[in-house]
């Protein structure tokens, strides 16, 4: 540890440095950088297809949920929908606060490829949390005093927003502790994603040129 180096920065930025391994998306650029035909994974291109694949498979998710009947299907999903919400709030905490000290730590220049494109990315990863956390509430939705799988696919997004967002109110309450501990998980993630990540990227958004200078 450097000299006058925090004791507590630097011991979540060792955590969050190990965090990054539970991830599909971490291994494959490890595995990129070992055989060349993985190149690819490593580019920009393939972060937004990344993204954009898993905002419309979480999406599937919940039309699966609601309508299918077939548990080590539902099971899996539930279990890569949680190693996704994971991957995407570890992957947020190194970007917001540990990834440009790393670099510069290393002797090199710490740069986005734009402000706008994270921010885009950003908000596909918000919605896909909520489409998550919609499937994983219609698998567990004996803990809850809505039966999810009577009620149509926008209510259960828009139920799931509530939660993220804590905007309105909802009919979604929880009858046991595990629903309990999965709603307030989903409220921590929201606060995090929208107090947090969110408000300082758009505090980087350049100001847009007016015509009338004063």
């Amino acid at each position: 540890m450097k000299e006058n180096q925090s004791i507590i920065f630097t011991l979540w930025e060792r955590i969050f440095h190990y965090l990054r391994y539970i991830s599909l998306f971490e291994w494959l650029r490890l595995a990129a950088g070992k055989w060349s035909f993985l190149s690819f994974v490593k580019t920009y291109t393939f972060v937004d297809l990344w993204v954009l694949f898993h905002f419309l498979f979480s999406f599937s998710a919940i039309l699966i949920f609601k309508y299918t009947s077939y548990p080590p299907l539902h099971v899996g999903l539930v279990v890569y929908g949680s190693l996704r919400i994971l991957e995407i709030f570890v992957y947020q905490m190194n970007v917001l606060l540990f990834d440009e000290y790393r670099t510069e730590v290393k002797g090199r220049t710490y740069l986005l490829k734009s402000v706008r494109r994270m921010i885009l990315l950003l908000l596909h990863n918000f919605i896909e949390i909520i489409f998550w956390f919609g499937s994983t509430y219609i698998f567990f939705t004996h803990n809850f005093s809505v039966d999810l799988r009577e009620v149509s696919t926008m209510e259960i997004i828009y139920l799931s927003f509530i939660r993220m967002t804590n905007f309105g109110s909802s009919s979604l309450n929880y009858t046991s502790g595990f629903g309990l501990q999965l709603m307030w998980f989903q409220s921590i993630i929201g606060l995090f994603m929208t107090l947090i990540v969110l408000a300082r990227f758009l505090g980087t958004l350049p100001s847009p040129r007016t015509k009338e200078e004063k």
